[in-house]
């Protein structure tokens, strides 16, 4: 009894205290839940700077880094190769908010040349919701959207016409608020403000957003990207560059241009041929892992010509041959100073912004987890390489590997048509399956081969 006494005593003693830690500890957690909503509150749509939050883990506070910080590489993620160049910083920043800011429902109006010089942003998203087909939904979009470009321009003719005619204050006193707004953007241009207020006009263009496809891309990207950067290592070429089919495809296998540039890396048939099987029943462009290898070895020849990663990477898009008649006509090795002096009919808008869009997607990759925040990505997979000893059936090679025809052609797309088809794959031709398969494909290809000799040494018995 004496025992319990002492022990309800002690137990006494202490109870005020415990509360008192425990008040204390809770007021400290809901002062970080105040600052946490006070930092995160703002739509990413409603500010200038693009503020993202993630709460790395229990034991750190939020991360909240701005487009700057990110391409100030804060966090150390990108090789020294692939720093944002100074004379380019604004175009990146430019590209990198289409990825990371801007969904497809809103259409960026800016600048042709400078195109961070952007004039308004429209927002479609009620004409997408319309419950229409969304072809006729794109239709009513784009014609929303050319009747604000149209008025863009008109307002661009009024400044460049008010220049002509008055000073700067003077034309300034008789702008609305937002002409004047555009009447700064002008003048914050390289050059003498008439000429390019007079230019303006004919330099508008709108951009769509692309922040759903990166994301998509990005949750694709990361079943293959661990394949993808053992690919290019092999190359001996940084692993930055898997990034780049994000620009290309947004990492859509299926992608088919205009042109007929087609699977990730959008290689066009003559190129494709270099380093590829092309053919009517086999298209290696839509192989993941062989358009992969194809474009480490036309990446690492450009590399060779220029010794420069920017101008490899813009050859890959422009060809060496037309990159190199800028280089000697500029008589610059700058890039940055070749997209701002440079343009012809071919080394246009999508040649002078290419470069600049593979480093906004790859810090926007890099940085995906304080940009995007939480996404729910799936698990790397994993695959091996297996050659075909035999000529074999597309049916026979998925019954080998214990899987379905529709897996099979889901890891090796470039051999749709050849199983679609049940033609025969020919020997020698190289597969991808997940370590599982693998095991199992070896094993029946191999009694298969042993069974093929023991015949055929039969047949030579008999002779």
């Amino acid at each position: 009894m004496a025992m319990l006494n002492l022990l309800r005593c002690r137990i006494w003693f202490w109870q005020p205290l415990l509360l008192l830690i425990c008040f204390v500890l809770s007021q400290a957690t809901n002062d970080d839940s105040v600052w946490m909503k006070s930092i995160c509150s703002d739509s990413p749509t409603e500010s200038h700077e693009l503020f993202l939050c993630q709460k790395r883990s229990e034991t750190r506070s939020a991360l909240v880094l701005s487009k700057d910080q990110v391409l100030d590489d804060q966090e150390l993620r990108v090789s020294d190769e692939f720093k944002v160049p100074e004379n380019m910083r604004e175009r990146v920043g430019f590209w990198f908010d289409v990825y990371t800011k801007y969904s497809f429902e809103y259409k960026i109006i800016h600048h042709e040349d400078y195109p961070w010089i952007v004039y308004r942003v429209v927002d479609t998203t009620e004409t997408m919701k319309r419950p229409k087909a969304r072809w006729v939904n794109n239709l009513k979009a784009e014609e929303i959207t050319k009747k604000e470009v149209s008025d863009v321009r008109s307002k661009l003719k009024k400044i460049s016409h008010l220049l002509q005619k008055y000073s700067f204050e003077k034309t300034r006193e008789k702008l609305s608020d937002n002409e004047i707004v555009y009447l700064e953007m002008l003048k914050s241009l390289p050059g003498p403000l008439k000429r390019n207020a007079a230019k303006a006009a004919s330099s508008v263009r709108y951009q769509t957003g692309q922040k759903n496809y990166f994301i998509d891309g990005l949750k694709i990207s990361q079943k293959y990207m661990r394949t993808m950067e053992s690919i290019f290592l092999e190359n001996r070429i940084p692993i930055e560059l898997t990034r780049l089919p994000m620009v290309e495809s947004s990492f859509n296998r299926a992608a088919i241009s205009k042109a007929g540039a087609t699977g990730l890396w959008q290689f066009m048939p003559g190129t494709a041929k270099k380093f590829m099987v092309v053919t009517d029943n086999i298209d290696e462009r839509r192989s993941i892992f062989k358009s992969t290898s194809a474009a480490a070895v036309l990446l690492k020849e450009n590399y060779m010509l220029f010794k420069d990663w920017s101008f490899a990477l813009t050859a890959y898009n422009h060809g060496p041959g037309g990159l190199k008649k800028a280089i000697r006509d500029t008589r610059s090795r700058d890039l940055g100073h070749i997209v701002d002096r440079y343009e012809t009919r071919n080394f246009s808008f999508a040649s002078q912004n290419y470069y600049s869009e593979f480093l906004a997607a790859l810090y926007a990759h890099k940085y995906a987890p304080e940009v995007f925040g939480d996404l729910e990505l799936p698990e790397a997979l994993e695959f091996e390489k297996v050659e075909l000893k035999l000529r074999l059936k597309a049916s026979v090679i998925a019954q080998w590997a214990q899987t379905d025809v529709e897996k099979l052609a889901e890891m090796n797309p470039d051999l749709t048509k050849a199983i679609k088809k049940n033609r025969e794959i020919p020997k020698g031709f190289q597969i991808y399956l997940t370590p599982d398969m693998s095991f199992s494909f070896a094993l029946e290809q191999r009694k298969a081969v042993e069974d093929f000799k023991a015949t055929r040494l039969r047949k030579i018995a008999q002779r």
